[in-house]
């Protein structure tokens, strides 16, 4: 499960649950779950998170109005929570297993399965850039008029309160005309992804690891000490080494075998790189790259230009990522789709 935002960055993820399991389920054992229940906001007046039908209506999670369906501000509110949120969504995760192909399908023991996927999320908000957006998209988010437009916003007219189906209804009353969602809703375009096919065998660093020389270098000053050997016998790997040989891995979504080949390491040496490469990511840089931003403003004008919906400080999705068969309790990991699967939660921004 994921929440991300306006900027393609996730706020929020949780992973480790099988495939098995039901959205709904995952995201009421969360700690999002929780935080938001005892009152914590990451926006100060009344924000909400947009989720699809999979999820309950809270008064902090607006769902699509599954009742009175041919009702005209029903409909628009519909159309806009999906203009809103789909887009959000599907260009940040699509955008995350382009820059890592491993999590289209993690050949990897399914306990190492859910911090890799949260190593992968650190390593995408550390390195999201401008290249990883279209035109369309990056006009879309540097538009400050937008941004000053907020200013004007009164947030007073949604008192919010703890019934989920008054707080959706209370958005739904804002698109009470034709006139007034058109004013409020800014069509936008969602493209498919673009794959660079390389013809050439020349391989440049972001290309294999999807990170700069430069986030490489902070990253190491970073985790560094926590792959270090204790001592030098049997030529062991560098901190630096270790790190290339982890992000290689997760950038080309090869084999290890094909890795070691590549690198001339071992199949064990990298998968210890691996392993020691994403727990030291996890520990020290996850909670510092993966958060809510510091002021959501930004945030709430963006969702708002999307779809006509204030307030909306992120995007709640469920994510299945694909596993090889485990060894044990194999059941517990096959997924509606009839795969063998780990059930990741995040939330993410425009």
């Amino acid at each position: 499960m994921v929440v991300c935002g306006p900027d393609y960055k996730f706020y929020y993820a949780n992973a480790g649950w099988p495939g098995s399991e039901e959205d709904q389920r995952v995201f009421r054992r969360s700690s999002l779950f929780r935080s938001m229940e005892e009152g914590w906001q990451p926006f100060p007046n009344n924000g909400v998170l947009l989720g699809d039908s999979a999820y309950p209506q809270l008064s902090w999670l607006i769902r699509p109005k599954r009742t009175n369906l041919d009702e005209e501000k029903v409909q628009l509110f519909n159309n806009a929570h999906e203009k809103t949120r789909k887009p959000v969504v599907e260009r940040s995760l699509g955008i995350l297993k382009r820059k890592f192909p491993c999590l289209n399908h993690l050949r990897v023991d399914p306990l190492l399965g859910p911090a890799l996927f949260l190593c992968c999320l650190t390593l995408h908000n550390l390195t999201l850039t401008d290249d990883d957006l279209d035109d369309d998209v990056r006009d879309n988010i540097e538009d400050n008029d937008i941004i000053d437009e907020l200013d004007e916003i009164d947030f007073a007219y949604l008192v919010g309160g703890n019934n989920g189906e008054a707080k959706q209804q209370e958005l739904i009353n804002l698109f009470d005309s034709e006139s007034n969602a058109n004013n409020n809703v800014i069509r936008r375009k969602c493209y498919n992804e673009r794959i660079d096919f390389m013809i050439d065998n020349e391989f440049t660093l972001n290309e294999n690891c999807r990170i700069s020389a430069h986030t490489i270098e902070l990253l190491l000053k970073d985790i560094g000490h926590r792959l270090g050997h204790t001592t030098r016998r049997n030529n062991p790997l560098s901190e630096k080494h270790q790190l290339l040989t982890s992000l290689y891995w997760m950038g080309k979504g090869d084999t290890m075998t094909e890795v070691s080949t590549m690198t001339s390491t071992s199949s064990s040496s990298v998968s210890r790189c691996l392993h020691a490469v994403v727990e030291a990511i996890n520990d020290i840089k996850f909670d510092e790259i993966v958060s809510w931003p510091t002021d959501c403003t930004s945030v709430v004008a963006q969702f708002q230009a999307m779809g006509g919906i204030p307030l909306v400080v992120g995007a709640l999705e469920g994510v299945l990522v694909n596993i090889d068969t485990p060894r044990a309790n194999k059941e517990h990991y096959l997924d509606r789709k009839g795969k063998h699967s780990i059930n990741c939660m995040v939330v993410c921004g425009p």
